[in-house]
């Protein structure tokens, strides 16, 4: 019998294998916005389209810093150290 390994997102896809975490900085205002993405260029365009909730009052973004992670799971809690006080000095 085969078991097939299922992919819920959380784990890197064999063909997708890098994930991103990213800090946007907003133009307008100068506020910032935390994230992980597999795409980032496609995830700026959402964002500066306004297809987004809480960055569409502060449209237009700029990509201000990015990382690269093998896995989600590092992406997620790398974005979650920049939401801390120490991440943000």
């Amino acid at each position: 019998m085969v078991y097939r390994k299922r992919y819920r997102g959380f784990e890197s896809h064999p063909l997708r294998n890098t994930f991103y975490a990213c800090v946007l900085r907003s133009l307008n205002d100068g506020t910032f916005y935390y994230g992980s993405s597999a795409d980032i260029p496609g995830r700026l365009k959402q964002h500066n389209a306004g297809k987004i909730r809480y960055p569409k009052g502060h449209r237009l973004y700029e990509l201000h810093y990015q990382e690269e992670f093998a896995t989600r799971v590092n992406a997620v809690v790398r974005v979650k150290f920049f939401k801390s006080i120490a991440g943000r000095r």
